[in-house]
C-alpha cells in the first residue's frame, strides 16, 4: 500500500522498469574484492599488530594498564597507517585504468 503511493508521487513513475532494467544490465568491474580488501585488511592488521605488540610489551613492561593502553594505541595506529595505503593504492590503481 505505501509503495503504491510512494510510487504515485514519483516523477519517474512511467518509465520506472525502463530505468531498473538498465540499472540490472549495467556492466562493469565487481567492487567485491576491492571492498572486500578495504574492510577486512585493516580488521586483520589492527588483530595481528594487537597480538604482536602484546607479545613485545608482555616482556617489557610490567604495568598490565600500560601494556594494554600501548598495545591498543600502537595497533590502532598501525590499522590506521593500512587505511592510508590502501587508499592511496586503490586511487593509484584507478588512475592507471
Amino acid at each position: 500500500m505505501a509503495q503504491q503511493e510512494f510510487c504515485e508521487k514519483c516523477n519517474q513513475q512511467h518509465n520506472c522498469q525502463e530505468i531498473y532494467q538498465k540499472l540490472g544490465n549495467s556492466k562493469g568491474p565487481s567492487v567485491a574484492p576491492v571492498a572486500t580488501i578495504g574492510f577486512l585488511l585493516p580488521i586483520l592488521v589492527f588483530i595481528l599488530s594487537l597480538a604482536v605488540f602484546k607479545g613485545i610489551f608482555a616482556r617489557t613492561i610490567d604495568s598490565k594498564i600500560v601494556q594494554t593502553a600501548l598495545c591498543f594505541l600502537l595497533a590502532l595506529s598501525a590499522s590506521f597507517v593500512s587505511v592510508l595505503l590502501i587508499k592511496a593504492v586503490s586511487i593509484l590503481l584507478s588512475k592507471n585504468k
